[in-house]
């Protein structure tokens, strides 16, 4: 547990404290890489999500600072769902997942550069995976009818886009 929080919590917070002295005097930004287990849990992955939330929860926070004091630096919350890398494409080949639920390396590279210049506080890619993700879990009340009616509709929108 406490190596999990070490790695995926505490090193980037270790990380950011050190630099933000020097990026506040350059106008900076942050974009820390997140999951989008920070935003929404994932069953399968407690830890790895509750790591992930206390992450995201810190650096939200961070930034809301950052803004009260006026500082020229802002920080960017990339919360990422799968992206096809090597790694990736293996699960997926002893996996039911769908590959069209699966984000493009590139695209999402650019995600992260385009941050640097809109600073937006909150980078969602895949867009409509991490959309449908927090949906879910917002949902998580509904029937199990009403969720694969749901689920229905998001995998239309997908395939038509």
């Amino acid at each position: 547990i406490a190596k999990m929080f070490q790695v995926n919590f505490f090193s980037y917070i270790q990380i950011t404290l050190a630099a933000l002295p020097h990026i506040e005097g350059r106008s900076g930004h942050i974009t820390v890489t997140s999951s989008i287990a920070g935003e929404a849990p994932v069953a399968i992955a407690p830890l790895y999500s509750a790591t992930k939330h206390a992450m995201n929860g810190f650096f939200y926070s961070i930034n809301q600072e950052l803004a009260i004091r006026k500082s020229n630096v802002s920080i960017s919350v990339a919360a990422l769902g799968l992206i096809k890398t090597d790694a990736v494409a293996h699960l997926l080949s002893s996996t039911n997942i769908p590959e069209y639920t699966i984000g493009s390396l590139a695209e999402c590279s650019m995600r992260m550069i385009e941050s640097l210049v809109t600073r937006h506080s909150t980078i969602s890619y895949p867009y409509w995976n991490t959309v449908f993700r927090r949906s879910m879990w917002q949902l998580a009340g509904i029937s199990k009818a009403d969720e694969n009616k749901y689920k229905h509709m998001v995998n239309l929108y997908v395939k038509s886009n």
